[in-house]
């Protein structure tokens, strides 16, 4: 046996025990991140197969080897601790890899793609790449012969697919049976020869992009084990110039929109309850100011407040039960929190200053504001229940609308940086921010989606804003809304 080779097998023992010990191997420790605190049944050996080599290391064929081998043997623990009836959970932590993005390989879903298997296609690229997670293999010349290939086929080629650069095939027959479409879609990770995924449902050919948004979420969730952006839905304020703002709901990808207020009525800062039923927003139906909650499949309204004077930005506690809000009852527009029946009400701020603006943290437990006691509005922190009040932003000299990523370590919010409004996100246990855009218009009441990673905001300048979302961790952006008017305050439901 050649020296070389004793030392690849004896590298490849070392990199297996640190893999066993749930520790990445140095060459690899660069990249690699453990999963969130709420992700602590993430199989450790997925983290690693995940990673992307530390800058200089090539993906040599022991790498290569490496992967496969752990993969079985994450396989094999599993079996051994669930039994063959539990099927495995696997968690993909990518958080600290933005950059490595996974290469999937979706060939057409049928020989001949009608329009409406056509609109499920590309809805599904289109869920999928937003995510942030993946980036799909062009199919063309030898790859899109091989899914023609395999087209109706009970076995699938993962060597071929391998070879064509592909990490992860997920391949999706549709069909035509009593007037439904019909989907069989099964997701395999192709370097472990693994499936992750296997799939079927069927609905109206009508409802092909909803179909896909179930395809995007399920992919996301057996890679993630967290939320995918897919089946999520907007709500935001929408004028045509012509008439009040009113309050439209719309899927994340900015389809399906409809009004959800009363046409006529001006309606404004519409926020969810966190079981996704209900909107709340400020109504001025009675002439003035009142805080409602509006069920989005039914329509019926159910007033949650209406004090004398101001009545203004409501937000929903995580458990759905309390209520924040601005009232002007005592004279000065002050923070309060009470039960969403009308009960408890009690005062949480006590300055001569405007406070405004407040949002819940995910666990209840604290209270992010805009207060313009400095000489300014900027960003503070409060907890549930009053007390004094911590200024956490110092950028630009004007700093509003904030709100809280539901993993708790990120507040996003908007700064007035060189007569523009600019994202800024800020981890408010350490103080570090960073300025997210930096283009020449303005970037408005930004609202974080449920997977912690993307935020939705309107960006704009006069009389003409649409909402945009982005990917905090690359960059990304892409637009939500192309229609005429102007979309302003969007909140991203749970």
């Amino acid at each position: 046996m050649s020296s070389s080779a004793s030392k690849t097998r004896s590298s490849r023992r070392l990199k297996m025990a640190h893999l066993l010990r749930c520790t990445p191997p140095t060459s690899l420790r660069r990249t690699w991140s453990a999963p969130h605190s709420a992700d602590r049944r993430a199989p450790c050996i997925w983290t690693i197969l995940s990673c992307r080599p530390a800058t200089g290391l090539p993906q040599s064929k022991s790498v290569v080897h490496l992967r496969r081998f752990a993969a079985a043997v994450l396989i094999a623990l599993v079996v051994l601790v669930a039994g063959p009836a539990r099927a495995a959970e696997v968690w993909l932590d990518v958080s600290k890899n933005a950059d490595r993005k996974i290469v999937l390989a979706l060939p057409p879903l049928a020989a001949n793609e009608g329009p409406d298997e056509l609109t499920l296609r590309q809805t599904l690229e289109n869920d999928l790449v937003v995510t942030g997670y993946f980036r799909l293999l062009p199919l063309a010349g030898p790859p899109l012969a091989q899914a023609a290939k395999e087209r109706g086929a009970t076995q699938t080629d993962l060597a071929a697919w391998a070879a064509f650069g592909a990490e992860l095939l997920l391949r999706v027959d549709a069909a035509r049976q009593d007037g439904r479409l019909v989907l069989s879609a099964t997701l395999f990770d192709v370097g472990a020869r693994a499936q992750l995924l296997s799939r079927e449902e069927s609905d109206a050919p009508a409802e092909a992009p909803r179909l896909a948004h179930r395809l995007a979420d399920a992919v996301v969730r057996a890679l993630t084990g967290g939320p995918g952006l897919a089946l999520t839905r907007l709500a935001a304020t929408w004028s045509n110039g012509a008439s009040p703002k009113r309050v439209v709901i719309m899927d994340y990808d900015g389809r399906n929109q409809r009004p959800l207020s009363a046409d006529g009525v001006l309606a404004l800062y519409p926020t969810w309850f966190p079981d996704g039923t209900r909107v709340a927003y400020v109504t001025y139906r009675q002439g003035r100011p009142e805080i409602v909650a509006q069920n989005v499949t039914t329509g019926q309204v159910r007033s949650l407040a209406f004090f004398p004077g101001l009545n203004a930005s409501p937000a929903i506690s995580p458990d759905g039960r309390q209520m924040l809000l601005v009232l002007s009852r005592d004279g000065n527009p002050e923070v309060y929190r009470m039960a969403v029946d009308g009960s408890e009400l009690k005062r949480l701020t006590f300055t001569p200053a405007v406070e405004t603006s407040p949002v819940w943290s995910p666990d209840g437990a604290q209270i992010a504001l805009v207060s313009d006691q400095g000489g300014s509005p900027q960003i503070h922190l409060l907890g549930a229940n009053g007390g004094r009040m911590r200024r956490v932003s110092f950028v630009g000299n004007y700093a509003t609308s904030p709100d809280w990523s539901p993993r708790g370590d990120r507040i996003i919010f908007t700064a007035l940086i060189e007569n523009t409004f600019q994202l800024v996100l800020l981890d408010p246990a350490t103080g570090d921010k960073q300025q997210l855009t930096f283009d020449a218009e303005h970037k408005e009441n930004p609202s974080f989606a449920p997977n912690g990673r993307h935020v939705v905001y309107s960006q704009g300048r006069g009389s003409a804003y649409r909402l945009v979302a982005i990917d905090t961790l690359t960059g990304e952006r892409f637009r939500v809304t192309h229609e005429k008017g102007s979309f302003t305050s969007p909140a991203w439901s749970p």
